[in-house]
């Protein structure tokens, strides 16, 4: 497939095959042949290894960047680095509520931040004509959690408004990320909520409001929003689907009947995530079934097969060759 993959989409054209969007990020470490921290600390080379798992794999739509340490680490959270896997939090940035000194402007120059729009800006020079350009960010609840701690939910019980004054900071800072992502002209936003199943209903009260100032983002910039959260408690799945995003990735779709529907009802393009641990060490013949049973899903407009989460490095290349095969037949 060629570039405007996200528009066909969001309109539910028809296509040839299911566009296949894999989240690729340090896995292009393995690719390059480098420790992920080395990869994640310099933009050239960053940008070389992105582009090299572009070259390998042909995914329809690029994502980049894929790193949920990647704003709670400009905030100021401690990140622990692996030579072989994705970076992680090692302990969160707070240990109350107290908000970050200085405005959300400086937080932007923080971090790999500043690394991240350079590489970012790099890849929509070289590649931007040819592929659609889909940057990833942490939700706010998750990086809210990341900061915090699994204090936060207790901060809220206790203390609620203080508790949403953070989190309004937290959605400001990442409203004013995705603003940077959209003034470089990317084509989607990736909404990543990796600890929506963890938060409890009295919190999901006050997700609209967080919600919104990021869809109305978006739309200013004519980008949609896609929402990946790791899970959806039954009791909330109507709340989330009637919220503004143009797009769902909905983990354990086989198990997801009701909600696939609900969402292709109100016009909402899916992503089918392929479990890791089916792409890990599988032979042929079990890769083809895995995927013959998410492509009966998918013969609709409207729907694209991904990968959850980042890449694990484990993953062999020729597996994802193979998917790609699969669904260009």
């Amino acid at each position: 497939m060629a570039k405007g993959v996200i528009k066909k989409l969001i309109s539910q054209q028809p296509s040839d095959c299911l566009p296949f969007i894999p989240l690729i990020y340090s896995y292009a470490a393995r690719l390059m042949q480098v420790p992920v921290r080395k990869m994640l600390t310099n933009p050239t080379l960053l940008t070389k290894s992105i582009s090299m798992a572009y070259e390998l794999f042909h995914p329809d739509v690029l994502v980049f960047p894929v790193d949920e340490t990647l704003e709670a680490e400009a905030l100021g959270a401690a990140v622990r680095y692996s030579s072989h896997a994705a970076p992680l939090i090692e302990q969160p940035a707070l240990s109350s509520l107290d908000l970050p000194n200085e405005p959300v402007e400086t937080h932007l120059q923080k971090g790999r931040l500043p690394l991240t729009f350079e590489t970012l800006k790099r890849l929509k020079e070289q590649l931007g004509r040819e592929v659609d350009l889909l940057a990833g960010v942490t939700g706010p609840l998750t990086l809210a959690f990341q900061l915090r701690g699994k204090g936060l939910r207790e901060d809220f019980l206790s203390n609620q408004q203080e508790a949403m004054t953070f989190l309004e900071f937290v959605g400001q800072f990442i409203t004013r990320i995705i603003r940077s992502y959209g003034e470089l002209g990317v084509a989607g936003i990736l909404l990543v909520e990796s600890r929506f199943s963890w938060v409890g209903l009295e919190m999901l009260s006050f997700l609209k409001s967080l919600i919104m100032p990021i869809c109305n983002t978006c739309s200013y910039y004519e980008v949609p929003v896609i929402f990946y959260p790791d899970g959806i408690p039954s009791e909330s799945r109507d709340f989330i689907a009637d919220l503004p995003w143009q797009g769902f990735i909905v983990n354990k779709p086989l198990e997801q009947g009701k909600l696939l529907k609900e969402l292709s009802a109100k016009s909402r393009f899916v992503g089918l995530p392929l479990a890791s641990d089916l792409l890990i060490n599988q032979p042929e013949a079990t890769l083809l079934k895995d995927l013959e049973d998410f492509i009966p899903i998918g013969a609709a407009c409207g729907y694209f097969i991904t990968t959850e989460g980042d890449l694990p490095l484990k993953i062999p290349a020729e597996n994802i060759h193979y998917i790609r095969k699969c669904l260009n037949r």
